[in-house]
């Protein structure tokens, strides 16, 4: 029994609900299968033998691969934030470190490709923002070398005159 299914079967869900879970999210993980769980609870084939879902499923999915989920199946996830669209969680929690942003919902819609022209302005915008980037840290390392300068030639004078009060006191 895998680790998800098993976590269901503690939560009080019965092991054909926990299997059609798991099955229907491509097991994607427990918070995805619970979250089918809840959207389908009141589904008159949530009790169906678990072979008679997944030719339904896959028949349903065969048909129509890139539009919206029947089902109400999450396909991607959303930051109520920015709007931004995220494949999976792991781009969303990387978004939510990077960004802050804390509000995040399941969408039906999945994520669209990028066609070529999108690819090459969105490279583009990369390239101009390293560009720019690498600039900033150049005129700060160029800052940061004067400082260090300054204060290299400080402690030189400093020790200069140390050196000649020393040679005054003898």
């Amino acid at each position: 029994m895998s680790e998800a299914k098993a976590q269901l079967v503690e939560f009080g869900f019965s092991e054909l609900h926990a299997d059609k879970a798991l099955q229907a999210t491509n097991n994607a993980g427990l918070t995805q299968a619970l979250d089918w769980l809840d959207a389908n609870k009141d589904s008159p084939t949530l009790d169906e033998p678990l072979e008679a879902a997944p030719a339904a499923a896959e028949s349903s999915a065969a048909a129509e691969p890139s539009a919206p989920a029947s089902d109400g199946q999450a396909q991607s996830l959303v930051c109520n934030e920015c709007q931004k669209q995220f494949k999976n969680e792991e781009l969303a929690q990387y978004h939510a470190v990077k960004s802050g942003h804390t509000d995040f919902a399941q969408s039906t819609e999945a994520v669209k490709p990028m066609s070529e022209e999108e690819k090459q302005q969105k490279l583009a915008e990369l390239q101009a923002r390293i560009s720019a980037k690498r600039q900033r840290r150049a005129e700060e390392e160029k800052e940061e070398q004067r400082k260090n300068e300054l204060l290299r030639r400080k402690a030189g004078q400093d020790h200069a005159e140390q050196q000649e009060r020393l040679k005054e006191q003898q």
